[in-house]
């Protein structure tokens, strides 16, 4: 599969990678249909966050389809679309199971999610109106040079896969 790897400061490329595995019994292996590009990314190309580590595939934001999922997880099923949130909730601390939202525990805003599903399925709120670029994955690199220079207009992107 293609992704976005991080090889050094500075230094980011599309790359063949191997497809993921499950690796825990609470893992969930989700084919990616688009994605974004975030404020995060930039640090970790700059090398503002420490610990990169070169091979790391970029990304933490995106929508998809659920491909397998681990024994231990109940909630997801191959073939359930999803989204994945740039932070996400563990579902089973105190919070997750009290449905509050906090600075503490697992999780932070997934009890926003299904009220924005709503808004978005309803037609009260079109997502697409957030985007301000949409590019193919193959211009990911020149994506993300584009997005770190504050080019005009480029505020929110989403990254395609090929069809």
């Amino acid at each position: 599969m293609k992704a976005v790897v991080f090889h050094g400061v500075g230094d980011i490329r599309l790359d063949d990678v191997t497809d993921p595995t499950i690796e825990a019994p609470t893992d969930a292996i989700v084919r990616i249909t688009a994605s974004a590009i975030c404020g995060t990314d930039l640090h970790m190309i700059r090398g503002t966050l420490p610990g990169m580590e070169p091979g790391t595939v970029l990304g933490h934001e995106g929508v998809g389809v659920v491909e397998e999922v681990g024994a231990d997880v109940r909630n997801l099923r191959p073939g359930d679309r999803v989204v994945i949130a740039s932070t996400t909730a563990c579902g089973y601390c105190a919070y997750c199971r009290e449905g509050v939202l906090r600075p503490a525990g697992n999780c932070n805003h997934r009890r926003y999610i299904p009220n924005l599903l709503e808004l978005v399925q309803g037609g009260v709120f079109d997502p697409s109106t957030v985007l301000t670029q949409q590019e193919a994955l193959a211009t990911a690199v020149d994506a993300y040079e584009a997005f770190d220079s504050r080019a005009d207009g480029w505020i929110k992107v989403e990254l395609r896969p090929a069809a």
